[in-house]
Protein backbone atom coordinates (compact mmCIF):
# COMPACT_ATOMS: atom_id res chain seq x y z
CA UNK A 1 0.00 0.00 0.00
CA UNK A 2 1.28 3.45 -1.25
CA UNK A 3 0.92 6.22 1.78
CA UNK A 4 -0.96 8.14 -0.98
CA UNK A 5 -3.83 5.37 -0.84
CA UNK A 6 -5.58 7.25 1.66
CA UNK A 7 -5.69 11.33 0.58
CA UNK A 8 -9.44 12.21 0.10
CA UNK A 9 -10.84 13.59 -2.93
CA UNK A 10 -11.52 16.95 -0.75
CA UNK A 11 -10.45 18.75 1.41
CA UNK A 12 -11.32 17.33 5.52
CA UNK A 13 -14.41 19.09 6.29
CA UNK A 14 -15.59 20.60 3.92
CA UNK A 15 -18.71 18.37 2.82
CA UNK A 16 -19.93 19.18 6.18
CA UNK A 17 -19.66 23.09 5.42
CA UNK A 18 -20.94 22.81 2.39
CA UNK A 19 -24.06 20.90 3.50
CA UNK A 20 -24.72 23.41 6.23
CA UNK A 21 -23.93 26.36 3.64
CA UNK A 22 -26.86 24.97 1.18
CA UNK A 23 -29.17 23.68 4.00
CA UNK A 24 -28.34 27.45 5.19
CA UNK A 25 -29.37 28.55 1.91
CA UNK A 26 -32.83 26.83 1.66
CA UNK A 27 -34.63 23.60 3.11
CA UNK A 28 -32.96 20.44 1.20
CA UNK A 29 -33.29 16.82 1.48
CA UNK A 30 -30.20 14.40 0.97
CA UNK A 31 -30.54 13.75 -3.34
CA UNK A 32 -31.60 18.17 -3.24
CA UNK A 33 -27.99 18.51 -1.70
CA UNK A 34 -25.76 16.01 -3.55
CA UNK A 35 -27.62 17.32 -7.13
CA UNK A 36 -26.53 20.73 -5.92
CA UNK A 37 -22.79 20.18 -5.41
CA UNK A 38 -22.62 18.34 -8.76
CA UNK A 39 -24.41 21.41 -9.82
CA UNK A 40 -21.94 24.14 -8.58
CA UNK A 41 -18.96 21.66 -9.32
CA UNK A 42 -19.79 22.05 -12.54
CA UNK A 43 -20.14 18.10 -12.54
CA UNK A 44 -16.63 17.75 -11.09
CA UNK A 45 -18.35 16.74 -7.52
CA UNK A 46 -21.26 14.70 -7.05
CA UNK A 47 -20.54 13.24 -2.92
CA UNK A 48 -22.33 9.95 -2.58
CA UNK A 49 -25.01 8.66 -0.77
CA UNK A 50 -22.84 7.06 1.76
CA UNK A 51 -21.50 10.56 2.16
CA UNK A 52 -24.23 12.39 2.59
CA UNK A 53 -27.05 10.67 4.41
CA UNK A 54 -24.39 9.85 7.44
CA UNK A 55 -23.32 13.09 7.31
CA UNK A 56 -26.98 14.62 7.65
CA UNK A 57 -27.21 12.13 10.54
CA UNK A 58 -25.01 13.48 12.42
CA UNK A 59 -25.02 16.88 11.68
CA UNK A 60 -28.49 16.55 13.19
CA UNK A 61 -27.88 14.55 16.22
CA UNK A 62 -25.40 17.22 16.94
CA UNK A 63 -28.24 19.52 16.92
CA UNK A 64 -26.62 21.14 13.63
CA UNK A 65 -30.11 20.82 11.57
CA UNK A 66 -33.27 19.50 12.17
CA UNK A 67 -35.63 17.87 9.84
CA UNK A 68 -39.00 18.96 9.11
CA UNK A 69 -41.89 18.59 7.07
CA UNK A 70 -41.98 21.10 3.92
CA UNK A 71 -44.56 20.44 1.33
CA UNK A 72 -45.25 17.19 1.84
CA UNK A 73 -41.43 16.14 1.69
CA UNK A 74 -38.91 15.57 4.71
CA UNK A 75 -36.00 18.12 4.42
CA UNK A 76 -33.45 19.69 7.17
CA UNK A 77 -33.37 22.82 8.09
CA UNK A 78 -30.34 24.73 9.80
CA UNK A 79 -30.51 25.40 13.54
CA UNK A 80 -29.04 28.47 15.68
CA UNK A 81 -26.01 26.61 16.59
CA UNK A 82 -25.81 25.45 13.07
CA UNK A 83 -25.59 28.83 12.16
CA UNK A 84 -22.70 29.56 14.25
CA UNK A 85 -20.40 26.72 13.63
CA UNK A 86 -21.25 27.89 9.66
CA UNK A 87 -20.27 31.35 10.76
CA UNK A 88 -16.68 30.17 12.47
CA UNK A 89 -16.46 28.02 9.56
CA UNK A 90 -16.45 31.04 6.77
CA UNK A 91 -14.35 32.89 8.99
CA UNK A 92 -11.43 29.93 9.39
CA UNK A 93 -11.72 29.25 5.67
CA UNK A 94 -11.56 32.61 5.00
CA UNK A 95 -8.33 33.62 6.98
CA UNK A 96 -6.55 30.26 6.13
CA UNK A 97 -7.68 31.37 2.50
CA UNK A 98 -8.33 27.90 1.82
CA UNK A 99 -10.39 28.98 -1.49
CA UNK A 100 -6.99 29.26 -3.11
CA UNK A 101 -5.92 25.45 -2.40
CA UNK A 102 -9.19 23.91 -2.67
CA UNK A 103 -8.97 23.31 -6.69
CA UNK A 104 -12.27 22.16 -7.93
CA UNK A 105 -14.06 23.10 -4.78
CA UNK A 106 -13.09 26.97 -5.43
CA UNK A 107 -16.05 28.30 -6.37
CA UNK A 108 -17.82 26.61 -3.65
CA UNK A 109 -15.55 28.09 -1.16
CA UNK A 110 -15.61 31.67 -2.48
CA UNK A 111 -19.37 31.49 -2.31
CA UNK A 112 -19.37 30.29 0.76
CA UNK A 113 -16.92 32.86 2.15
CA UNK A 114 -19.18 35.62 1.12
CA UNK A 115 -16.39 36.82 -0.89
CA UNK A 116 -17.20 39.52 -2.93
CA UNK A 117 -13.47 41.72 -4.15
CA UNK A 118 -13.33 41.52 -7.59
CA UNK A 119 -9.90 39.17 -7.29
CA UNK A 120 -11.72 35.95 -6.38
CA UNK A 121 -15.24 36.78 -8.68
CA UNK A 122 -12.69 36.50 -11.60
CA UNK A 123 -10.68 33.95 -10.75
CA UNK A 124 -13.74 32.09 -9.57
CA UNK A 125 -15.76 32.93 -13.19
CA UNK A 126 -12.56 31.96 -14.97
CA UNK A 127 -12.46 28.59 -12.83
CA UNK A 128 -16.49 28.61 -14.15
CA UNK A 129 -15.60 28.75 -17.69
CA UNK A 130 -12.79 26.28 -17.84
CA UNK A 131 -14.38 23.36 -16.27
CA UNK A 132 -17.60 23.76 -18.09
CA UNK A 133 -15.63 23.79 -21.24
CA UNK A 134 -14.02 20.33 -19.62
CA UNK A 135 -17.40 19.19 -18.82
CA UNK A 136 -18.97 19.30 -22.46
CA UNK A 137 -15.70 17.74 -23.94
CA UNK A 138 -15.15 14.92 -21.26
CA UNK A 139 -19.39 14.36 -22.04
CA UNK A 140 -18.54 14.83 -26.03
CA UNK A 141 -21.22 17.55 -26.05
CA UNK A 142 -18.24 19.91 -27.32
CA UNK A 143 -18.39 20.35 -31.46
CA UNK A 144 -14.96 20.82 -32.99
CA UNK A 145 -16.42 24.10 -34.37
CA UNK A 146 -17.60 25.20 -31.23
CA UNK A 147 -14.31 24.15 -29.57
CA UNK A 148 -12.77 26.24 -31.98
CA UNK A 149 -15.10 29.02 -31.15
CA UNK A 150 -14.31 28.96 -27.81
CA UNK A 151 -10.65 29.02 -28.26
CA UNK A 152 -11.05 32.04 -30.35
CA UNK A 153 -12.88 34.03 -27.62
CA UNK A 154 -10.43 32.87 -25.02
CA UNK A 155 -7.33 34.13 -27.36
CA UNK A 156 -9.27 37.32 -27.98
CA UNK A 157 -10.11 37.86 -24.22
CA UNK A 158 -6.90 37.38 -23.67
CA UNK A 159 -5.34 39.78 -25.84
CA UNK A 160 -7.40 42.16 -24.31
CA UNK A 161 -7.06 41.57 -20.67
CA UNK A 162 -3.02 41.38 -21.74
CA UNK A 163 -3.42 44.73 -23.26
CA UNK A 164 -5.06 46.21 -19.96
CA UNK A 165 -2.29 45.01 -17.89
CA UNK A 166 0.75 46.76 -19.84
CA UNK A 167 -2.00 50.13 -19.46
CA UNK A 168 -2.00 49.14 -15.66
CA UNK A 169 1.43 48.67 -15.33
CA UNK A 170 2.28 51.53 -16.81
CA UNK A 171 0.21 54.22 -14.88
CA UNK A 172 1.41 52.69 -11.77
Amino acid sequence: MHKFEHIPPHPRGILKITVLELISESPKNGSEIMNEIERKTHGTWRPSPGSIYPLLAYLEKQNYIQQKEIDGVKRYVITDKGTSLLKEAREALRKERAFEKFGFLFPLSVDFCNMKEPLYLIYRDLWKTASKVMSLKRENKLSKETENKVVEILTEANKKLEELLKESESTS
